[in-house]
This record gives C-alpha cells, structure tokens and sequence, in this order.
C-alpha cells in the first residue's frame, strides 16, 4: 500500500525523463504529478461511465497537501453523484474564453454596427472608419482594456498623418460605440470621457473632407425635404445658404441650353446679379423637389409662402446623422 505523501516526500522527489505520478495513500485518486522541467502538481484519477478520467488541480506549491486532498475529496463526492468534474472543468474554461473573446473589441464592434449603427443612415462610413482607423490597433483588446490614455494615443497617431478631421470623426465615433456598451452594460464608464477632439474646425477657413461630403450626402438621403435636396444643391452649386434656401423658380432656366440659375441683385450678397451655371446633377435635384402650392414659386418652403427657415435645427441634425 503506498504511503501518504508529506511535504518532506513531495520536496525530495525528483524528476524523470517524462512526467511521473506518485500517489497518495491517504488519499485514494490523488497523485503528485512530477514534470521532467522539475515543476510539480496534482492530478485526481477516477471512473467515470466507466472509462478513466484525470482531474489537473492547481500546481505545487500554489496548491499544497491539505488543500490538494481536500479538492480531491470535492471532486470524488461529484463522481459519487454521477458528475464529470474534469469535463466540466474544461466546460468551464471555454465558457470564459468565449466571455473574454466577446468583449473583444471587434466582437463588440462587429454587435454594435449589427444591432445599432445599422440603424442609422451612415452605418456604412461608420464600419468603415472603425476598420480603417481603430481596428489594427485594438481588435484583439478587451474594450474594458482600453483606457482613455489609449484613445488619445490612437487619436494623435491620426492627426500625426495629417488627417485632423478623420481624426475627430474618429473620436465621435467610437465615443457612440462607447455610449452603447454603457448601455448594454458592456462598461461602466467610457474611455472617451473627457476626451476633446484633437483637431480645431472652424467654419470660416475649413472645407469638408471627401469622407464628410459622403457622409453628408447619405445623411441628405435620409433627411427629405426640404433640407435634404437643399444641402445637395449647397453642395454643387457652392453658393451661399441664403441664396440657395430663398430660390425661386423664376430664376432658373432648366431647360435652356446651358442650364442655369440667375441670382438677382437684391438677393446676391456681393450686391451683383449672380449667373451661376448649373450641372446635370443640380438640375436633377432641383427637378426632384416636390412643388408645395401658395403662388410664390419658392423651391425650398414648407408653407408655400416664405423661403424655408430652421437652418439651426436642421444642421444640427444632419451633422448627428453623419456620425
């Protein structure tokens, strides 16, 4: 009969070639597993649906002697019931691997561009400013990992390329997949918090990116009358926002030749009769709008007797969409 082990034994036994067992004798199924690197741990063997199963228990020292008999007597009481413990060890295991892969950043990412951000109009420029942008650098991090000193990192390394603007569209953009996690209780706080964007904007010198001109015309799409096609033609004719929201039809002349629209002296801010030449596409937008009746022939209008108003409101929502 083998001899109960004692922490003198366990200290002396030495290692072989490939890994021994030595076993308990106070405890039967125990045994102290012996590594050829030196390294010691336990093991607990037993029957279960009458084939041999072993249960890996902590290592040697973490786990000692009394410890080890005691996780051991655990273990044979479940076989006792009919439990496997070994194999729900190991169920155990994946069930936390698939919790940690879950909370990956690009598993979360891949849940919030499905069941929010598909949502709204601008899914698509959203994806893909996520991928171009964040996804090399954090994919493969848990998003409780990630720390503001990580987001502004990420966000200087975009600005360091030149690209300011992508950079705070950046910012606004994983703030909202941030905002969201807090909602599904992903995270508790948002990496974002206290975060400014890193590049200044302002409305007198800067233009809009290609990225933002995408963004803004899908968000148009989605927006309707009257701003929508508004904004578009704001954006190909490049004339300023009151001379475009006060036009009427008696300025234009759509079929012309050279299709064209002619900006009266008292409507022009410079204070000259305006002739702006107008393009396929200026055209096909104008003809798209819907004609609202009250005898003043304004384009843009919701009441059919003065120019559209709200500008403010309207901006506002556009520039939320295009996030």
């Amino acid at each position: 009969m083998a001899k109960g082990l004692t922490a003198a034994v366990i200290e002396q036994a030495k290692p072989g070639p490939t890994a021994r067992e030595i076993p308990d004798g106070k405890m039967t199924g125990l045994y102290l597993v012996v590594y050829p690197s030196g390294k010691k741990g336990w093991a607990v063997r037993y029957r279960h649906a009458g084939k041999p199963r072993k249960l890996t228990l902590e290592p040697y020292p973490v786990l000692e002697l009394a410890a080890a008999r005691q996780k051991a007597r655990d273990a044979l009481l479940e076989v006792a019931k009919g439990l496997d413990p070994a194999a729900e060890k190991k169920a155990a295991k994946l069930t936390s691997r698939d919790d940690h892969d879950r909370d990956l950043f690009k598993s979360v990412t891949a849940d919030f561009l499905k069941r929010h951000a598909s949502k709204n109009r601008t899914a698509g420029e959203t994806e893909r400013l996520l991928d171009r942008e964040v996804m090399a650098a954090w994919g493969d991090k848990r998003v409780q990992d990630i720390a503001k000193r990580d987001v502004i990192d990420l966000l200087d390394k975009i600005v360091d390329r030149g690209r300011g603007v992508t950079a705070n569209r950046t910012l606004a953009a994983i703030r909202r997949l941030f905002n969201w996690c807090i909602e599904r209780d992903i995270l508790k706080i948002s990496p974002c918090a206290g975060v400014k964007p890193p590049a200044a904007e302002t409305s007198r010198d800067r233009v809009l990116s290609d990225d933002e001109i995408r963004w803004l015309w899908q968000a148009c799409d989605g927006a309707g009358y009257p701003f929508g096609p508004l904004v578009k033609l704001l954006l190909v004719t490049a004339q300023r926002e009151e001379e475009v929201g006060g036009l009427v039809t008696g300025e234009l002349a759509l079929a012309a030749v050279t299709p064209s629209w002619t900006i009266p002296i008292e409507r022009a801010k410079n204070g000259r009769e305006q002739f702006v030449p107008l393009s396929d596409l200026a055209v096909q937008i104008i003809s798209d709008v819907p004609r609202v009746a009250g005898g003043k022939g304004f384009v843009f209008t919701t009441t059919g007797k003065t120019p559209v108003s709200g500008y403010s409101r309207a901006k506002d929502r556009l520039t939320r969409d295009m996030l």
